[in-house]
């Protein structure tokens, strides 16, 4: 699977990243993963570190369906604050209409350009080295 993860379990933080562009299938499967990993324990902070990766380019309609599937996991997300962090306009502009989405449905969320103002909003303080798998 092209996205990966890891959990601090003394931050009660997320880092996710991707080593090419993923499936959409593949952002499915990780919503699951994660909802139904044990070490999740909501509220969590998340930083999802798509910045090495191409355009995603998610249509509306599966940005629908990924905004359902995580409603369906809606108390298991409670109080989450994902921070994304892209690194073209595209994927900036459709990462915004996520923004709007998920705060429709009170999931916290912003868009980045670099780690470091996304983990500065998340207020996660983090070496970097950390971070790597």
């Amino acid at each position: 699977m092209a996205i990966r993860y890891k959990i601090f379990d003394d931050k009660k933080f997320v880092y996710v990243t991707a080593d090419k562009v993923p499936e959409f299938s593949e952002q499915l499967e990780h919503l699951e993963t994660l909802a139904n990993d044990p070490k999740y324990i909501a509220p969590m902070k998340k930083l999802v570190d798509f910045s090495k990766i191409g355009q995603i380019g998610l249509t509306n309609e599966e940005i629908d369906e990924y905004m359902g599937k995580k409603a369906q996991y809606k108390d298991k997300f409670k109080g989450e604050r994902t921070a994304v962090v892209v690194n073209n306009d595209l994927d900036f502009g459709i990462s915004r209409i996520f923004y709007v989405k998920m705060d429709n449905q009170k999931f916290e969320m912003n868009v980045f350009r670099t780690v470091d103002e996304a983990l500065q909003w998340l207020d996660i303080k983090l070496d970097k080295t950390e971070m790597h798998f």
